[in-house]
C-alpha cells in the first residue's frame, strides 16, 4: 500500500513483502495507491503491525512515543485515534522505563508481557532479579507474578510469628477480606495476611506435619534454645 508524495510513492505497509520481492531479485510489485494524510497513514501501519508476531510490548512503546512526540498528543488521544485503549498504550510506553532484566526478558521471549507488568511493581531491585530468574525458569502466569510483587513489596514488621493481624488489619468476619484456610496449621487466615511461598508438595506435607505436632513454638518459649 502506498500513497503519493510529490513525484515518487511512499511505501505506507508492506515493508517485508517488497524486501523479500527485493530479495527474489523482481524488479516490480503490485501496489495499491491509496489517499491519505499523515494520520491515516499511521492508522495503517498500526493496523499491520497488529498482525505481527514478532512485534513485542516494548517495540510498541517506542512506536508509540514516537507517534506522541510527532502529533504533540498524551496517551488518551493516541489511544482514541488508534483505537486502543488507554491502558494498553499506558501499559506500552511505561515499559520502555522498566529495569533493563525485565525488558531483555520481553524481547528474548522468556516471559511475557503480562507477568513483566506485575513484576515491574516490586520495589527492590535485587528481589525483582531473583523473581525475573525464577519466572524465566518455571514459567508463572500473571496471578502467581501478582502474588510474588505482593509479597515482596510487603514490609517485614507485617509478618507476626504469633499469628496476630497488622494493625488496621480487617478482623475475620468484617466483610473486608476473605477467610481462607491456612494450608499448614488449618486455622483461617484473612487473605491479605498470606504470605506466599515456592515449595514443593513433599516439602510442603513436611511443613504442615511439623506445624501439627508442634515443631513450631512461640519464639518466647524456644529464646535460648539451639534449632535442629
Amino acid at each position: 500500500v502506498v500513497r503519493k508524495k510529490g513525484e515518487k510513492y511512499e511505501l505506507i505497509t508492506g515493508y517485508r513483502r517488497v524486501l523479500a520481492c527485493e530479495k527474489l531479485g523482481k524488479k516490480k510489485i503490485l501496489a495499491r495507491v491509496v489517499q491519505a494524510d499523515d494520520l491515516k497513514a499511521e492508522r495503517m501501519k498500526i493496523d499491520e503491525n497488529r498482525e505481527r508476531e514478532d512485534v513485542n510490548a516494548l517495540d510498541e512503546g517506542v512506536y508509540f512515543r514516537e507517534i506522541m512526540r510527532m502529533y504533540s498528543w498524551n496517551q488518551k488521544e493516541l489511544a482514541q485515534a488508534c483505537r486502543y485503549s488507554e491502558a494498553y498504550v499506558s501499559q506500552r510506553v511505561s515499559s520502555i522505563e522498566w529495569p533493563e532484566i525485565l525488558r531483555d526478558a520481553i524481547i528474548d521471549g522468556k516471559i511475557n508481557f503480562s507477568v513483566a507488568r506485575e513484576l515491574a511493581g516490586v520495589n527492590d531491585p535485587g528481589e525483582l532479579d531473583a523473581l525475573v530468574i525464577m519466572a524465566v525458569k518455571s514459567g508463572v502466569t500473571p496471578a502467581v507474578a501478582a502474588q510474588w510483587r505482593q509479597d515482596a513489596n510487603r514490609k517485614p514488621e507485617n509478618f507476626h510469628v504469633d499469628g496476630e493481624p497488622e494493625m488496621g488489619a480487617p478482623e475475620p468476619g468484617d466483610g473486608k477480606g476473605g477467610g481462607v484456610i491456612c494450608a499448614t496449621c488449618g486455622h483461617e487466615t484473612e487473605v491479605n495476611q498470606l504470605a506466599h511461598m515456592m515449595v514443593c508438595p513433599k516439602c510442603m506435607g513436611k511443613i504442615a506435619e511439623a506445624t501439627r505436632s508442634g515443631v513450631f513454638v512461640e519464639k518466647e518459649e524456644t529464646e535460648g534454645a539451639t534449632p535442629e
